[in-house]
């Protein structure tokens, strides 16, 4: 018998795990790599794609705001300009009256007068 099994080997030959493996990937593994690959970059394709959605949004509710803003600016110079006419109105009216109650109190004062 060359082996004798009931005793131990006389050294030990330490071999590590990983060079017993195959050093290319076996087809089922290769097809897992790529798939985790492809999944990986549909993900970062996703993520990107609703970071620009945000952009996009962002900058659509900013244009939104400044309309917003333009629009009532506008009408708050429309409602000065009109809130100007009235007044301007009022004060022709006041002084017409005002004309008006003066001449009367002349021809009043006239006619008493003859």
């Amino acid at each position: 018998m060359l082996f004798d099994r009931s005793q131990p080997a006389p050294f030990r030959i330490d071999i590590p795990v990983d060079d017993l493996l195959p050093a290319h990937p076996t087809p089922d593994e290769a097809r897992l790599d790529r798939a985790a690959s492809r999944d990986k970059s549909h993900g970062e394709a996703k993520a990107s794609e609703a970071a620009l959605k945000a952009l996009l949004r962002t900058q659509r509710a900013e244009e939104a705001r400044k309309a917003r803003i333009a629009a009532e600016e506008a009408r708050s110079e429309k409602l000065a300009s009109l809130s100007a006419r009235v007044e301007e109105s009022v004060e022709r009216k006041s002084k017409l009256v005002a004309a008006t109650q003066a001449k009367n109190a002349y021809l009043v004062k006239r006619a008493l007068a003859v």
